[in-house]
């Protein structure tokens, strides 16, 4: 399950991994998978712990790939900030105008 881990999200994904299955209490939390071509997925875990035949806890749920999403969310913030700049960059514009105006 860990081979695919992105290697900066190994540490994180392991202690929730562990804390879960301490506490007994439900997985839900996102990471970054490496695939084979060197390519990144975003997926949504989610799972809740069920005890087995032998009473070792297991966790059973889903994993959805939820990379279009986080690209969009990432496009979208890249955006935002160059909105932010550009409209900086009017405001010292128009200011700079006033004064000479003046």
């Amino acid at each position: 399950m860990f081979q695919r881990v992105h290697p900066d999200d190994l540490a994180l994904v392991q202690q929730t991994l562990d804390r879960a299955a301490q506490e007994g209490t439900d997985l839900d939390f996102e990471r970054r998978l490496l695939m084979p071509d060197g390519s990144t997925k975003y997926v949504h875990v989610i799972g809740r712990p069920l005890k087995n035949e032998s009473g070792c806890l297991e966790f059973v749920g889903s994993v959805m790939d939820v990379t279009a999403a986080k690209r969009s969310q990432q496009e979208l913030q890249q955006a935002l900030q160059e909105i932010a700049v550009l409209k900086d960059q009017l405001y010292k514009e128009k200011h700079r105008a006033s004064r000479r105006d003046r």
